[in-house]
């Protein structure tokens, strides 16, 4: 098998009982709330690129390119959220010119943006806030797109990926 078939082998595919999965990470089984379940341990990525020309072809005609990403760490459950303050952490990474990454940054309402100088920085930074030691459940609408802006931009898909949702199915 070389390194192509390896990369199709492994590339995750969106569930097909998403909702189900959500319910049972959540601890919802049967309607009522569970602290163990296969999924407690588990940390929950919505993922959103914007401007997915730039990535698509390489940086080579624009830099402009953002990414978002919101998470939800099933631990934080558990705890006493008051002491918490956010329950849901927020990230935007923005490349590009002056003028996008302004646009892009004032649009961007949670928190304040993270400018990458480097489009090839937008991995790495990405990687910085995926825990590889968790279960992984990915969700976004048309998480396919995500899913491919991730590929292309190298993200390794581990088996730390458990799961990938679309509501939008």
């Amino acid at each position: 098998m070389d390194v192509e078939d390896h990369e199709v082998q492994n590339r995750p595919s969106v569930s097909k009982n998403g909702l189900q999965t959500l319910r049972e990470a959540l601890g919802l089984i049967n309607g009522q709330l569970s602290d163990s379940t296969a999924w407690s341990d588990s940390v929950l990525i919505a993922i959103d690129f914007e401007n997915t020309g730039s990535i698509r072809d390489g940086f080579l005609s624009s830099t402009d390119c953002q990414v978002g990403l919101a998470i939800l760490d099933f631990r934080d459950l558990r705890r006493d959220i008051r002491r918490l303050g956010r329950l849901i952490k927020t990230h935007n990474f923005v490349t590009g010119s002056p003028s996008y990454i302004k646009r892009a940054s004032t649009k961007f309402i949670f928190g304040k943006s993270i400018v990458i100088k480097k489009p090839v920085g937008i991995l790495k930074r990405i990687e910085s806030v995926i825990p590889r030691d968790r279960h992984v459940i990915l969700v976004g609408h048309s998480v396919r797109n995500e899913l491919e802006m991730l590929r292309i931009l190298g993200f390794k898909f581990e088996s730390s990926t458990s799961a990938i949702i679309d509501p939008t199915g």
